[in-house]
């Protein structure tokens, strides 16, 4: 991906700009985040406030853990909203 293609996702999703450069979700909700090089494939889980320096992507999760990955080796991005959206019930 390309760092305008994950600016348009993360404004998408409700994410913003806090506190020295992270951008963070709204309430309760967590993005999983695909990465993939040369064949070996890593998946970010249930991180809860992302940070961009350069080419890379900081991810860090409710516990504090951190990740880092290139940003052009992301595939993909899975959001959970948690509670913080209202469900849509099935109209049939």
């Amino acid at each position: 991906m390309t760092q305008d293609q994950l600016d348009a996702i993360f404004k998408t999703y409700g994410a913003k700009s806090g506190a020295d450069g992270w951008f963070v979700f709204p309430e309760g909700s967590v993005v999983s985040i695909y990465v993939a090089r040369e064949g070996a494939s890593v998946t970010l889980a249930r991180v809860d406030g992302v940070k961009f320096e350069g080419d890379l992507l900081f991810g860090r999760t409710a516990k504090k853990e951190l990740y880092a990955a290139r940003i052009p080796d992301v595939l993909a991005l899975s959001f959970d909203p948690g509670s913080s959206m209202p469900s849509r019930r099935a109209g049939f």
